[in-house]
């Protein structure tokens, strides 16, 4: 067999068991939820847009994904390429202003000024989850150790226990925290998942 046969073989093999580990661990979570996935940096791009997909396309709920790691438009294009329904979707995108000040508002997507405007986050949220349609949504934060390098460690601290204590309070809503696994931010990352009814990982 040809070698780019095999390492296509081997892409498309890891995927699928990317996708099913991802699967098995949200069928397992309660429909109203908090959960912290913890992330292998090599994996991270590639877990984000399986829970997505599965979370849009497999559960079928509409839900909210703060990006502090890349714009908008760069995931929706790879969401779109993965076959996610990316209707379902609206967007807090805390990176794009820092290179594109002009952006506001597009469409239904909320555009911050930057990571470490967390009361102007905080207030596009609640601006975003107005908007949800009533029934199940999920919340997606990706990432708090983003958050980390334009934060103070208590400052991400206390703005994840109040977003946790918001998603709580809304019925039927999934919120979910995605932060890369790192020895340097264990102790940060036990902390948080003291908020979490679920600490899951994925390698």
């Amino acid at each position: 067999m040809p070698e780019e046969m095999q390492n296509l073989e081997k892409y498309l093999s890891d995927s699928r068991d990317l996708y099913l580990q991802i699967k098995n661990k949200v069928d397992t979570c309660a429909k109203t939820s908090l959960s912290l996935f913890v992330v292998d940096s090599a994996k991270f791009s590639k877990a984000t847009k399986e829970l997505v997909n599965v979370l849009c396309n497999d559960h079928e709920l509409p839900g909210i994904y703060l990006t502090t790691n890349k714009p908008y438009e760069s995931l929706m294009q790879s969401f779109t390429d993965h076959g996610i329904k990316t209707d379902r979707l609206l967007f807090i995108d805390c990176i794009s202003q820092t290179v594109k000040p002009e952006i506001a508002i597009k469409g239904k997507h909320y555009f911050i000024d930057s990571p470490s405007d967390l009361t102007q986050l905080e207030i596009a949220i609640q601006k975003a989850v107005s908007k949800m349609p009533q029934g199940g949504i999920f919340i997606i934060l990706d990432s708090i150790s983003t958050l980390l390098i334009y934060n103070k460690r208590e400052v991400v601290e206390r703005f994840v226990h109040l977003l946790a204590t918001k998603i709580r309070a809304k019925p039927n809503t999934r919120g979910i925290f995605i932060a890369i696994d790192s020895h340097e931010e264990e102790s940060f990352i036990d902390n948080i998942s003291q908020f979490c009814d679920y600490a899951i990982k994925i390698d």
